[in-house]
């Protein structure tokens, strides 16, 4: 078997790794690759490569054969702003912190110190903090967005996040309006003035973030459509609209078109449906903390807003809505593709979980 260019002159000295490197002026070295922080050579193969490519770098470079040097807060800036072209850059920013946290609790100080027993071990501390799986799960795919960001860059040998396995997680059932519950919502999200919000959420299944940044241009009035898009801005930042940047088309009920028409007489000279107060000009979409406590009188009034939900329960107050688009649909004996499609769900399975509402007998149960 050829040799990698990455283990020319790697050898070991019991379970330690070790690299053999001609350096001008000093001739052939035998250094310890220890690494940043560690007091012993690395027994991981993996991590032996990346410390020994960034020594031989800096033996090229003229600095020596040491370990240069890194400025990790510095490389995680350079994470989130490629981040923010994928995702908002307040989700950018939450993916950058979680990394920060992941640095400063395991004390790396070099990206060769991320293996798989520092971010095993990290995961197992957030576990004992009293974290659930879904927080676990999504500390995971943030920290692999990172590592995957090194191993591109060269800073890093392979992803360890890619062989840590993270519990199963059970999904609930989705909770939805019954249509008492449906009832007391609108007349609730009317007398708090908050009613074309509300009824459009319920009639569109819209994400909270989604009717944020709905747009004027998006409604579509002679085709009886509501677009769903992601719009670059003017520094040519993505400003996602819809979730993983997946356009799509929810048709226009009629009561839905007599809901965005009497919002379009408010606000049809601005650039957002629901703008927001006192803007100068037409543009402006509401803040994101108005949003957050927007849904504070249905949550007061009804106990399905609230339940299970601790005290951070705006957001997924809002997915009731949502999920109450979805479930009234499939109620009603609309296909699960279509719904799918208006959801704006990448796949089907993902909108399975409302199949258990289907109406009718299968005459297949016959069968059995």
């Amino acid at each position: 078997m050829a040799e990698r260019a990455d283990d020319k002159g790697l050898f070991k000295r019991g379970r330690r790794w070790w690299l053999s490197i001609h350096v001008p002026g000093k001739g052939t070295q035998k250094i310890p690759l220890r690494p940043e922080g560690e007091s012993l050579a690395t027994a991981n193969r993996d991590v032996a490569r990346a410390i020994a490519r960034m020594i031989r770098q800096s033996v090229s470079d003229g600095g020596g054969a040491k370990l240069a040097a890194v400025d990790m807060d510095g490389i995680i800036q350079q994470f989130q702003d490629a981040n923010t072209i994928e995702a908002s850059r307040n989700q950018a920013a939450r993916n950058a912190g979680r990394v920060r946290a992941f640095v400063a609790d395991k004390n790396i100080k070099h990206p060769s110190s991320i293996t798989l027993e520092s971010v095993q071990s990290w995961f197992a501390d957030l576990l004992r903090d009293g974290a659930k799986p879904k927080t676990i799960l999504n500390a995971r795919g943030c920290l692999g967005r990172f590592c995957d960001f090194l191993v591109d860059r060269g800073l890093l040998e392979s992803n360890p996040c890619h062989r840590v396995r993270i519990p199963r997680i059970q999904r609930l059932p989705p909770r939805f309006l019954s249509p008492a519950e449906y009832d007391k919502a609108l007349a609730l999200a009317d007398k708090h003035g908050i009613l074309p919000h509300v009824e459009t959420a319920l009639r569109t299944g819209m994400r909270r973030e989604e009717l944020r940044r709905l747009t004027w241009a998006d409604v579509d009035f002679e085709r009886a459509v509501v677009h769903v898009v992601e719009k670059a801005s003017e520094n040519g930042v993505y400003s996602p609209r819809s979730k993983r940047r997946r356009a799509r088309a929810i048709p226009m009920s009629e009561r839905l078109a007599v809901v965005l028409r009497k919002q379009q007489a408010e606000s049809g000279h601005r650039t957002y449906v629901f703008p927001g107060e006192n803007i100068k000009g037409t543009s402006g979409m509401r803040d994101a903390g108005w949003w957050s406590d927007a849904l504070k009188p249905l949550q007061d009034a009804m106990p399905i807003f609230t339940r299970d939900m601790g005290d951070k329960s705006t957001g997924r107050a809002w997915h009731i809505l949502r999920h109450t688009f979805a479930s009234r649909l499939v109620q009603a004996g609309v296909p699960l593709a279509k719904v799918s499609a208006w959801m704006g769900h990448s796949d089907i399975r993902t909108t399975m979980i409302y199949a258990h509402l289907a109406p009718g007998h299968d005459a297949d149960i016959e069968k059995a």
